[in-house]
């Protein structure tokens, strides 16, 4: 539950508006996030480099695949550098790729 604006670490619910999904996540959590996206990145990168020996459409997949382990790894990389042991506060946008990585401790 949010706590109407006094600041705490390690909170842990999601909330969301009519264009973002806001993930309010704690530190152990966070790690575990960040590590399963470095996953799916890394899942990406391969099947990207597989899918562009299929011609036309397989290099369609492999830019497919790329774009969304870059965004993957990007967000990885935003959760690790925010997280100071607090946990962090995501906004991800529901209708295009941005999203917005906070510690907890400076919201």
């Amino acid at each position: 539950m949010p706590n109407n604006g006094a600041r705490s670490c390690n909170r842990v619910y999601t909330e969301s508006g009519w264009n973002y999904t806001r993930f309010w996540t704690d530190h152990a959590g966070t790690v575990q996030w960040g590590n399963e996206l470095v996953d799916r990145a890394t899942l990406d990168g391969g099947l990207g480099l597989g899918s562009s020996f299929f011609g036309p459409g397989g290099v369609a997949l492999s830019v497919a695949f790329t774009i969304h382990g870059a965004y993957c790894s990007g967000l990885a990389y935003a959760l690790a550098a925010n997280d100071t042991g607090c946990g962090v506060r995501t906004d991800i946008n529901s209708y295009y790729a941005a999203y917005t990585v906070v510690d907890q401790r400076t919201v």
